[in-house]
């Protein structure tokens, strides 16, 4: 349900920013870009540290000369070592937009692929944590164009994430080696925060 309403609300940014384009018969312009993030107080699932990192890739739609409005779709690695990767798109809305300067505020709308999370369901009282939990973070974002083909970027923001942190009522059944076969879970869904994060970055306009 989660990844449908993302999904959802992913295909109404980009058809509205496509039908734009299309109305007008203009190529929207695109850019890479390389990401370096610091997180204070990071917690996913059980997770907590202080400070951590994470680096990733961008890769940029906007055409801020004719609609406010642009897309980036995101690929990072780093945070905690159960943490493989995060991926997911940013929705950006230009406020102020001149030959040198950007300020931009958008959503982050996004999903951790974790690698070691809580499967604890051979004991009542075991905790079960999310593989893929979701995340959105609201962010405001500078963006320096330092050169016509070359811009830098520094945002902060905040991030909230959300999963199911089950804990295990009843083992049911069993196999005959002891392993649990059939467990009762007790569910509870719920959004949290993940911290603040501060970055910097350079991108590069492909077009």
């Amino acid at each position: 349900m989660r990844l449908f309403v993302l999904s959802f609300i992913f295909l109404i940014g980009f058809n509205c920013l496509q039908a734009q384009v299309v109305e007008d018969d203009m190529i929207p312009n695109a850019s890479f870009g390389i990401h370096l993030n610091g997180h204070h107080n990071f917690q996913l699932n059980s997770v907590s540290q202080g400070y951590i990192q994470s680096q990733g890739i961008s890769l940029s739609i906007y055409d801020y000369d004719q609609y406010p409005i642009g897309i980036d779709f995101i690929l990072f690695r780093g945070f905690h070592s159960s943490v493989d990767f995060l991926y997911g798109f940013n929705i950006i809305r230009a406020f102020i937009n001149n030959d040198r300067y950007r300020l931009k505020g958008g959503i982050g709308l996004n999903r951790f692929a974790v690698n070691d999370y809580k499967r604890e369901y051979e004991v009542v009282g075991g905790k079960i944590e999310d593989q893929f939990p979701d995340s959105i973070k609201p962010y405001l974002e500078l963006e320096w164009q330092f050169t016509p083909l070359i811009s830098l970027r520094a945002a902060t923001g905040y991030r909230l994430s959300n999963g199911n942190f089950g804990t295990v009522t009843e083992i049911v059944d069993r196999y005959p080696n002891g392993e649990p076969k059939r467990v009762n879970v007790s569910n509870d869904f719920r959004w949290y925060g993940s911290g603040w994060e501060f970055g910097i970055g350079i991108d590069i306009q492909l077009y």
